[in-house]
């Protein structure tokens, strides 16, 4: 939720999908109670400027956030900013926290507030998140869609979870319903593009790739142009190597 509001806030923020390929990559469970030294590390290498630790806690119905910013170049920690209040002030809680967080945004508290979805979708899709088993997911993240059909990053977590289940024609539906206005509306568009990829939908695939990167070049898009001429029926060694050397230039 914090970082959704920083997000909106305007406050460059890396994503918790983002946050746990970072987890992954220096081996850490993202459940751990982690040092100050390791969160630092974790900020380095996705190439933060600043990370937020803190706590939350929840006694007789009473919600408390505390929260603190370290600044990685130097290792300066900001004092610490402690909101509570009723467990039914959920969004209002998170939303001072970040407004503290980011003092010199002029984006109203209205405009912030815009983002927050139904706080009973939100649960499904915080069940759905954390749910192991993919069935499980789609069930959780179909229900906080039911609930609130706007709330268009479910799709997203849908499309993970159909994918992990091999289930591409499904995937593709629930990335597809994305607005092209939505601030995920590029990033369901790739995946939607993934998910071609997999049905061997390879024009429409490479269309809207192409189209992706004429928009904003990105290393990841000329990937996966590569790879779309690789598995192309008639072949494409020659045309998945130049891409693949584009991929390599970039990044």
């Amino acid at each position: 939720m914090l970082t959704d509001d920083l997000i909106a806030l305007g406050a460059p923020t890396i994503t918790r999908e983002d946050r746990i390929r970072a987890f992954e990559r220096l081996r850490v469970p993202p459940t751990a109670s982690l040092s100050h030294a390791t969160v630092i590390r974790l900020g380095q290498l996705v190439g933060a400027g600043s990370t937020v630790v803190g706590s939350v806690t929840v006694k007789d119905q009473t919600l408390t956030v505390r929260a603190r910013s370290i600044r990685i170049d130097v290792g300066r920690m900001s004092p610490e900013i402690v909101e509570s209040g009723p467990l039914s002030d959920f969004f209002a809680i998170y939303g001072r926290v970040a407004r503290k967080l980011t003092p010199g945004s002029s984006v109203t508290v209205q405009t912030m507030e815009q983002g927050h979805p139904d706080v009973a979708a939100f649960e499904q899709y915080i069940k759905g998140v954390l749910a192991f088993a993919p069935a499980s997911k789609v069930a959780f993240l179909s229900q906080a869609l039911r609930l609130e059909p706007t709330f268009h990053r479910t799709r997203i977590e849908l499309w993970n979870a159909y994918t992990d289940l091999s289930d591409h024609r499904q995937a593709l539906a629930a990335v597809r319903d994305v607005p092209a206005t939505h601030r995920l509306a590029r990033q369901a568009r790739f995946l939607a593009a993934i998910s071609m990829l997999y049905l061997s939908q390879f024009d429409q695939a490479q269309a809207a790739l192409t189209e992706l990167n004429a928009a904003r070049p990105d290393p990841a898009l000329l990937n996966n142009l590569g790879v779309v001429q690789l598995r192309r029926p008639s072949g494409g060694g020659s045309g998945a190597v130049s891409y693949f050397r584009q991929a390599t230039q970039a990044d």
